[in-house]
C-alpha cells in the first residue's frame, strides 16, 4: 500500500508548489525586501534626454529667425512666400533622420537643444539665420496601477507630474498601496528606483515629482486575500482530489 501511495504524495507535492507558483503571478516590477538593488531617497532630477531610436518630432523651421511669421501675425497681406516647415520625422536604427535640405542627418543620443543647434547650423548655409524649433511629439509614461493592470500614458506637457500620471490612469485602485509608488527613470545608461508616498497631505513634495518621457511608474499592491488564492488554487486542488479517488478506486480493485 504505501509503495503505492508514493509516487501519489509526491505527484500531490509537485502539484501544490505549482500551484503555489500561481498566486500573485501577475505582479509587475514588485518591491522584493530582499532584492539586492537600492531605491533612492534623493528625488529625481528633471533633465533633457537623448533622442534614441524610435523617437517621433516636429521639425519647425523659418528664415530669418521667423521675422516673416511676426509679420503673418500682424498682416497676412504682407506674409506671402513665408518658408516654413513642419513635418514629423523619426529617428532611424541607425540614429539618423532624412531631413529636408540636409538629407539624412545623425541625432541620436543628441538632446533637443544640441539637435537644434546642429540643424541651425547646417540650415544656416542654405537659409539666411533660420529659426529651430524641435518638438516630440510621442513622449509617454508606463504606469502599472497595481495586480497587472498597466497603461501607457501619452505626456501633454513638458511638466507633467506623478500626481497628474496617476489621474490620466485612473487612479489608484483598491487593494494597491498609494504609500509604495515606485519611479524608474534612466539616467545616463542606468536604470534608477524612486519611492515615493502620497497617502496624505504630509508628503506634498511627492505630489509634484516631474515625470520624463521614458519613465515606468508602478504602484505595488498587497498581496491577495485568501479567497483570491483559493480561487486561483481550486483548478490545482480538483486535479488532486481527482487523483485520489482515481487511485482509491484502483486500489480497491
Amino acid at each position: 500500500m504505501r509503495s503505492r501511495l508514493g509516487p501519489f504524495l509526491l505527484f500531490s507535492l509537485a502539484v501544490f508548489f505549482q500551484a503555489c507558483d500561481s498566486v500573485n503571478s501577475n505582479r509587475i516590477l514588485y518591491n522584493d525586501p530582499k532584492a539586492p538593488y537600492a531605491i533612492d531617497s534623493v528625488p529625481p532630477v528633471a533633465f533633457e534626454r537623448p533622442l534614441r531610436y524610435g523617437d517621433k518630432f516636429t521639425l519647425f523651421f523659418a528664415p530669418n529667425q521667423g521675422e516673416k511669421l511676426l509679420i503673418q501675425s500682424k498682416s497676412p497681406e504682407e506674409s506671402r512666400g513665408v518658408e516654413a516647415s513642419k513635418v514629423e520625422y523619426t529617428i532611424d536604427s541607425k540614429g539618423y533622420v532624412n531631413l529636408p535640405l540636409l538629407g539624412p542627418t545623425l541625432l541620436e543620443g543628441k538632446t533637443i537643444s544640441e539637435a537644434e543647434e546642429l540643424i541651425q547650423e547646417s540650415l544656416s548655409k542654405e537659409l539666411n539665420n533660420p529659426l529651430i524649433e524641435i518638438t516630440l511629439t510621442n513622449q509617454r509614461v508606463l504606469y502599472f496601477s497595481g495586480q497587472g493592470k498597466g497603461k501607457t500614458i501619452p505626456m501633454l506637457n513638458e511638466n507633467m507630474t506623478l500626481m497628474e500620471v496617476i489621474a490620466l490612469g485612473d487612479g489608484i485602485p483598491e487593494n494597491s498601496k498609494s504609500t509604495e509608488i515606485h519611479l524608474f527613470r534612466e539616467v545616463q545608461g542606468k536604470r534608477k528606483v524612486y519611492s515615493f508616498d502620497i497617502s496624505n497631505i504630509g508628503n506634498p513634495s511627492d505630489v509634484d515629482v516631474r515625470v520624463m518621457n521614458g519613465d515606468i511608474l508602478v504602484v505595488d499592491h498587497y498581496p491577495k486575500t485568501l479567497t483570491t488564492t483559493l480561487r486561483e488554487i481550486n483548478p490545482w486542488i480538483n486535479i488532486v482530489s481527482g487523483s485520489l479517488a482515481l487511485i482509491t478506486i484502483i486500489l480497491r480493485l
